[in-house]
């Protein structure tokens, strides 16, 4: 899906696999990619990769939107396929932080999008995701 070739995939690459063993390690990567990061694509794959390393709920939230900015501004269809899991992970953090109605629309934008996904196992997880998110939404406007 991404260059394999560009020095920030690269390095979020090396951080991904340190990841489950050596998370603080695998944060550090993440944060020099964010500072090496110089195109909207670049600081879109550096962001998404630090949400995942931050501990508050406001926090994740704060760099999965930043993600999803840097995402929307690249026009030349690279990051095209990893919408829906960026909407996942911002439609994520409204409902973890109890803003069911941002969440929903979060969650609605990245099935409206999933068509861009793979049809194997990376892309039904994500559209498993987006679906559960929204049955959760319902579950709760129905209590």
């Amino acid at each position: 899906m991404f260059d394999p070739e560009n020095e920030i995939v690269q390095l979020c690459g090396k951080a991904i696999e340190l990841e489950g063993a050596f998370p603080e390690k695998a944060a550090l990567l993440f944060g020099e990619a964010w500072e090496l990061a110089q195109t909207d694509f670049e600081k879109c794959v550096a962001a998404h990769y630090l949400a995942r390393h931050q501990h508050g709920i406001s926090e994740k939230l704060d760099w999965d939107l930043r993600a999803l900015a840097f995402a929307e501004a690249v026009r030349d269809g690279s990051v095209d396929a990893f919408f829906p899991s960026l909407l996942l992970n911002v439609g994520k953090g409204f409902e973890d932080s109890g803003d069911n109605l941002q969440a929903r629309n979060y969650y609605e934008r990245g099935l409206a999008q999933a068509t861009l996904l793979p049809q194997e196992a990376y892309g039904s997880m994500i559209r498993g995701g987006l679906e559960d998110g929204l049955r959760r939404i319902e579950k709760k406007k129905a209590d």
